[in-house]
């Protein structure tokens, strides 16, 4: 297995155990505090925990609705891009991947994460790499939602952009592009992200 493969794989199993880990400890922690009823209202404090190239790791303090101070962990991750492929009326997404925070392979649309680019700028760079598209081919990639979606805004500032786009019959693609019906893709999408860019 490539080593670029393996990396990837244990990126994605660590950012899942750190986020299980942290739910834990901010409930654990506002719970011992007596303060398991109180809302966070706004930001007072933050400190950085952890920094790599992909995860940024924080302890943020809280001030609540009635006074208390709370401690939460979050983490800013890269934002990151979903790609809805139309061909002849069907979409096309490419062969399942092996997700270890599941330990199993699951069905998902095109996409990946955003770096220094502008987000169009890098679904472009995701789509033409994964389906191996040339500079020949013409993308027209247009948003799915007017505003980035946010993954989940109470553990990570992690944005998600969605973008659709039709390819013309005559390209041809990769043998790892399998077409799907919109109720086979709600039959066997898992990928809440995923979906939710769908519907």
């Amino acid at each position: 297995m490539p080593v670029e493969v393996i990396s990837k794989a244990r990126h994605e199993w660590n950012k899942r155990l750190l986020r299980s880990i942290f739910v834990c400890y901010n409930q654990y922690m506002n719970y011992v505090t007596g303060k398991i009823g109180s809302q966070p209202n706004k930001r007072i404090d933050r400190k950085i925990l952890s920094q790599s190239k992909w995860v940024t790791v924080y302890k943020d303090t809280c001030l609540s609705n009635d006074g208390h101070e709370l401690d939460y962990i979050t983490v800013d991750r890269s934002d990151s891009v979903i790609i809805i492929v139309l061909q002849d009326g069907k979409f096309v997404l490419t062969e399942e991947q092996f997700r270890p925070g599941i330990n199993k392979k699951t069905l998902d649309f095109v996409g990946g994460k955003i770096n220094s680019l502008k987000p169009i700028e890098s679904a472009e760079i995701t789509l033409r790499r994964e389906l191996s598209l040339d500079k020949s081919v013409k993308l027209n990639l247009l948003p799915v939602t007017k505003m980035p979606l946010y993954v989940d805004s109470a553990f990570s500032s992690q944005k998600l952009y969605g973008y659709i786009v039709h390819l013309e019959s005559k390209v041809s693609l990769p043998r790892i592009a399998h077409y799907y019906t919109s109720a086979e893709l709600l039959e066997k999408l898992k990928c809440l992200q995923c979906r939710n860019v769908l519907l």
